[in-house]
């Protein structure tokens, strides 16, 4: 086997300093990893918002895909560039991405419980 052992994502994430590139990057991926947790959770399920179903009323993983990767897309870019004009927005980033992903990771849970 030998190499490094592998780490769960919280673990690395917390060993290296919140202000790091490291440490925003990681909880980006944190971000679109719980994100896609989410629209897979989702399927098949009743879906409330209209923007998200389809015509029978339940999830379209078509339309959540359509959504949720631009909006992580329109995220990444508008917190790389308010990064780069303020390295000092790297920390909140850091735990405002971290916070959304733990949100996120509990929607998750809820659909699962749904099954």
């Amino acid at each position: 086997m030998g190499g490094k052992p592998v780490r769960p994502l919280a673990v690395v994430a917390f060993m290296c300093p919140l202000l790091s590139a490291q440490a925003w990057d990681i909880s980006f991926s944190a971000l679109v990893a719980a994100r896609s947790a989410d629209l897979y959770s989702s399927r098949g399920l009743y879906e409330s918002n209209p923007l998200l179903r389809s015509p029978d009323g339940r999830f379209s993983m078509a339309r959540g895909v359509a959504v949720a990767v631009p909006s992580l897309v329109f995220v990444q870019v508008v917190q790389k560039w308010a990064i780069r004009k303020w390295p000092q927005a790297r920390k909140p980033f850091t735990i405002v991405n971290f916070a959304v992903a733990g949100a996120t990771v509990g929607v998750v849970a809820h659909n699962e419980r749904l099954r």
